[in-house]
């Protein structure tokens, strides 16, 4: 019985001194190339205004300016946007960006995304009136799928 627990304890030993030791070569390559997703992608706002739609309707238009920071196309890109006024949410959005051509490596867009201000909570449709009030918005990116069809995501 004695023999067979110190064969035990001599593996386990020799096991965790070989997993420390050895070279973890395919680690080190994957860290090189991999991204995470708050360096593969930027994602800012640059500005804000009122617009009124073919239908009458006002809406609060934010311009966006997405980049691509990787070596590789995007074709499609999720993120949500939580807009913020004095340290309140006042506004949150799923957002998904499928692209018909992909957006290449180091490139950018810009788009405009509009949100109706009737679903703005009445509380805080001043705020998005006036655009002189500061709104600011936090983007989470949560999934870049690039054409080649590998995924990016959050870490949960």
């Amino acid at each position: 019985m004695k023999l067979l627990n110190w064969i035990a304890l001599s593996t386990f030993i020799f096991n965790v001194s070989f997993a420390i030791a050895a070279p973890k070569n395919s680690e080190v390559k994957e860290n090189q190339t991999s991204y995470s997703m708050q360096n593969a992608l930027t994602i800012t706002t640059q500005e804000r205004e009122i617009i009124i739609d073919q239908n009458g309707q006002a809406l609060s238009q934010f311009k966006y300016k997405i980049t691509n920071n990787t070596d590789k196309p995007m074709a499609n890109i999720q993120w949500i946007s939580v807009y913020v006024h004095n340290r309140q949410v006042v506004y949150s959005q799923d957002m998904q960006l499928d692209l018909e051509n992909t957006l290449q490596p180091k490139q950018s867009l810009s788009l405009n995304l509009q949100i109706p201000f009737a679903k703005i909570e009445e509380k805080y449709r001043p705020a998005f009136l006036n655009t002189q009030e500061k709104i600011e918005v936090y983007k989470v990116a949560r999934l870049i799928v690039f054409s080649d069809k590998t995924t990016l995501t959050e870490k949960e």
